[in-house]
């Protein structure tokens, strides 16, 4: 399936009965790469990962905490202070960290100027944690023919995709996975 020469397993996590916002995992029996691991965010081939939280700050000492651990972890740091010091088990136990957030000071995030590494080639359908950007569509041969008009790559004829739809999936001229599922 998706130009993988592996048999697949399927599956797709709903919330509730909603029908959009599905998440859906390829379990590969011959993963065809390591993937990217815990490399750094910043990475051609990397993708964020977003999730709607309470609190970021709270992801966020969790990460330190982890990291003091020996955690192999990515993060982008703030300054923070934990008056009961770092919780045991991260992003299980409970923790009480004090923020010092001023009103009117801008916060931003700054990269250095330093190359960035491409890893699109670790990061592609069949390898390991691989995240694949999926669309719906309705009408899914002529959103094929438009993605082999306009310059992707690796485009796959559409196929069921295990859960009872047809898809493909291609690579964007930016050299990005995507899929794209039938409504």
């Amino acid at each position: 399936m998706y130009g993988v020469p592996s048999a697949v397993r399927v599956r797709r996590m709903g919330h509730g009965t909603s029908d959009h916002g599905l998440l859906r995992l390829l379990q590969w029996e011959q993963p065809s790469g390591p993937g990217l691991g815990t490399h750094a965010l910043r990475a051609l081939g990397s993708r964020w990962g977003a999730m709607l939280t309470r609190s970021v700050l709270t992801v966020q000492s969790h990460a330190e905490s982890a990291e003091g651990q020996g955690a192999e972890i990515s993060w982008v740091s703030s300054s923070r202070q934990d008056p009961a010091g770092p919780v045991e088990r991260p992003f299980l136990d409970d923790l009480v960290p004090v923020r010092e957030w001023r009103s009117g000071r801008l916060k931003y995030i700054h990269f250095d100027t330093a190359p960035v590494v491409d890893l699109r080639e670790s990061s592609h359908l069949g390898a390991l944690g691989h995240i694949a950007y999926t669309w719906r569509v309705s009408d899914l041969t002529s959103a094929h023919r438009n993605v082999v008009a306009n310059g992707a790559t690796k485009v796959t004829d559409p196929v069921d995709d295990g859960l009872g739809r047809r898809s493909f999936s291609f690579v964007d001229p930016s050299g990005y996975d995507w899929l794209y599922l039938s409504d």
